[in-house]
């Protein structure tokens, strides 16, 4: 019996080590299937890269275009061919709105035929090797178009290191590297340049990067692909016909399905004045309907930024619409009333759209519009478009601007899928998808976990480029609306959204991002319960925005306590004079948008007895 027993141990001890040995080799073989082979990180989560096998990029020498020029595909070519016999099926220069180089330099070869990623790798190392090469990538595709690598690494290092401790951790890591200190003006945020021609090289140094413990992040220098939320179809002129804001049951609306805009407006503010920076592809300053700070505006696609902030080109239409559902005029006998028609917008242009409205830009662009919010002091931001891949960079400005005050407003998509895009489902945003008149989930708006709210999104009037240079050419020019229809999209939930948040900053304008973001979640409606259930649901999240329901929820501020911290002390006096002749928040004891001899009054007539 023990011999039977002994046989069958050893039996089965052989089995396992040669199932042990077995498994070995399967994983010593076989692909990572959890891996990608391309991807990047985005804080501590990995996001594959979809290697496009058809196209290339490269950059060329600045030399070589001052000897042999810059425009003739078949001498650029004729360059390279001794390392590259087949010829490429089209070349053309790369022009879109890229700010880290000069676009004259970009070429995208489109192959001849499908390559696979070991051909593509070869075909970038050859390249990489030509002595007119500067820079040469692969090129990634999401579902809104190319995502482009220029020849940099854009990283943030850990709070309390050295200038020293850094460039020795990069140093480890990255050949050659040349370091721009607080790029983009951001705090611990670097731009490295790399000593490789190669991306995929660069792409593989870059995630070494993000791993090492200095370092929060790294990514290479992004050039992102994006569209514009808007769907735009034509409508009618007035107020009356703004079901958005009041909702009679006009046009087969259901009553009151709307964000109550003239009950909110009747409730008392301050007469302090909000910004909302809308982050677009321009904003008209001059439009007779546009309460725009005429102080503010800012050109981010071009190197330097230039100041203006307004349309372009033919294409930049649709910043002009967001605008007015935020702060179109009131009262003033034209066209339309805005959600929050007291406070002001400002404009980030950050893209440039083709007709459809897609687009391709520096992360870098959209990422510096983001942080113009605080150089014009605006509390609120709107971006009504979405991105096809992530980016650390225009993540870190969002937190880092919501951290000082700026509280964010993102249109969830439209492209009715059980996921919010990209930069709507970051942390420090809130993501707004759209309803219609009924109360129903709009059938374009994305929905899902990372949604927070919904708001008005279809068939909404709205300001347009005046004359011939906007969406309606027809009657009514100057608004976003012919025969019957407004115009629909995510993108005019979100402004609608951002409109309450400045409602909100107006009547206390001491309110942090997170507790406009609480309020605003606490006094949401639950919408067609009966459709979607009672209470948090992934269609309609909080709800419905309703300003007046947030107003009527927040105390305004103290008047007289002109630092924030409750009390009207001394400590206010000195507040007042520390800002004195600024609009400055710090110092307005009264709230009316200017530190002067009236905030000294307001502190001592309601001094703390």
């Amino acid at each position: 019996m023990d011999e039977r027993f002994n046989q069958r141990f050893n039996n089965a001890r052989r089995s396992v080590v040669l199932l042990t040995w077995v498994m070995l080799a399967l994983v010593a073989h076989a692909e990572p299937g959890d891996i990608p082979r391309y991807y990047f990180w985005v804080k501590d989560v990995r996001h594959e890269l979809q290697l496009d096998t058809s196209v290339v990029l490269f950059i060329r020498e600045a030399d070589v275009i001052a000897m042999r020029g810059a425009d003739d595909p078949a001498a650029v070519w004729s360059e390279l061919k001794k390392n590259h016999p087949e010829p490429p099926q089209r070349l053309a220069k790369l022009t879109s709105n890229l700010k880290a180089d000069d676009p004259s330099r970009m070429w995208i070869a489109s192959l001849s035929r499908e390559h696979g990623p070991n051909d593509m790798e070869q075909l970038v190392a050859d390249l990489a090797a030509d002595d007119s090469v500067a820079f040469a990538a692969p090129i990634f595709k999401t579902d809104l178009g190319p995502t482009l690598m220029m020849p940099h690494i854009v990283a943030r290092y850990q709070a309390g290191l050295s200038h020293d401790q850094v460039k020795d951790a990069i140093s480890r890591t990255v050949a050659g590297a040349m370091i721009d200190w607080e790029h983009l003006g951001m705090p611990r945020v670097v731009k490295i340049q790399s000593a490789t021609k190669n991306g995929f090289e660069l792409l593989h140094v870059t995630n070494l990067l993000h791993g090492l413990p200095e370092f929060e992040f790294a990514e290479p220098s992004w050039i992102v692909s994006g569209k514009s939320m808007g769907i735009v179809i034509p409508n009618d002129p007035g107020f009356g016909l703004q079901w958005g804001l009041h909702n009679t049951g006009q046009s087969g609306g259901f009553n009151d399905v709307d964000i109550n805009g003239p009950e909110a407006w009747d409730l008392p503010v301050t007469s302090r004045g909000v910004t909302v920076l809308v982050l677009d592809d321009g904003v008209q300053r001059n439009h007779p309907d546009l309460n725009y700070d005429i102080r503010f505006g800012r050109n981010f696609t071009v190197d330097p930024p230039a100041d203006g902030g307004g349309p372009v080109t033919p294409n930049d239409r649709h910043g002009t619409a967001v605008a007015g559902v935020i702060a179109a005029r009131s009262n003033n006998m034209l066209g339309v009333a805005g959600t929050a028609p007291g406070s002001f917008v400002a404009s980030a242009k950050c893209y440039e759209p083709d007709a459809a409205g897609g687009f391709a830009v520096d992360a870098a662009a959209i990422a510096q519009g983001i942080l113009y919010s605080i150089a014009v002091g605006a509390q609120v931001t709107n971006s009504s478009f979405v991105l096809g891949s992530e980016s650390n960079i225009i993540s870190a400005a969002y937190e880092d601007t919501w951290q000082q005050g700026v509280i964010h407003f993102a249109a969830s998509g439209n492209d009715d899928a059980f996921f919010v895009r990209y930069p709507a489902s970051h942390p420090f945003v809130i993501a707004v998808g759209a309803i219609d008149r009924t109360g129903l989930r709009a059938d374009f708006s994305n929905r899902g976990f990372d949604l927070e709210l919904v708001a008005p999104g279809v068939d909404i009037l709205t300001t347009d480029r005046t004359g011939s240079a906007g969406y309606n050419s027809g009657p009514n020019p100057d608004y976003a609306f012919t025969d019957g229809f407004g115009v629909d999209g995510t993108s005019y939930a979100s402004p609608c959204a951002a409109g309450v948040a400045a409602l909100l900053l107006r009547r206390n304008p001491r309110l942090t991002p997170a507790e406009v973001r609480q309020r605003l979640r606490e006094t949401a409606l639950d919408i067609s319960p009966q459709v979607y259930g009672v209470g948090f649901d992934e269609s309609t999240d909080w709800g419905l925005v309703r300003a007046a329901a947030a107003l009527s929820a927040t105390p305004g501020p103290r008047i007289g306590d002109a630092d924030g911290n409750g009390a009207v002390n001394f400590d206010d006096i000195t507040a007042v004079l520390a800002h004195w002749d600024t609009d400055s928040l710090d110092g307005d004891a009264n709230y009316d948008g200017r530190v002067d001899f009236d905030d000294v009054t307001a502190v001592l007539a309601n001094w703390d007895q």
